[in-house]
């Protein structure tokens, strides 16, 4: 009986044995596979990396762009706008030096009445003055 059980327990043993050692080959070829998945995962992880350093690049030289654009923009504009003002003040003070002495022998004396020369004049230093306004206000 004593050999019966030696022989149960020998091959008790030798079942667990390989047991043992198909789960040992089976964790093998999975450790393997995920292994491999993550040197593939490494390997994306590092592309995505390259592309977002490169479209990080592109997107600062746009917006160094953009704000370089804006920046020329604002200049020019406020050029324009000092040379628009330097325009209209020549034109106010040409039509002022033309209004202020018929303006004047008006006041003096209002019973004799503008000359059409005088007028004439008045007339074209007022247009001059309207050209200056934006399409909006000449209307």
């Amino acid at each position: 009986m004593n050999e019966i059980f030696s022989l149960i327990f020998f091959i008790l043993f030798v079942l667990a044995f390989g047991l043992v050692f198909a789960d040992n080959i089976r964790n093998r070829v999975i450790n393997t596979k995920l292994n491999q998945d993550v040197a593939q995962g490494i390997v994306d992880l590092i592309a995505v990396k390259a592309q977002l350093d490169q479209m990080s690049k592109s997107n600062g030289v746009k917006k160094i762009e953009e704000t370089e654009g804006f920046l020329k923009f604002v200049s020019d504009s406020r050029d324009w706008a000092f040379q628009y003002i330097e325009r209209v003040q020549i034109t106010i003070k040409e039509f002022q030096d033309v209004f202020h002495p018929v303006a004047m022998q008006y006041y003096k004396d209002k019973d004799q009445p503008i000359n059409q020369e005088e007028f004439g004049k008045l007339f074209e230093a007022y247009k001059k003055l309207v050209q200056e306004l934006p399409e909006e206000g000449k209307k």
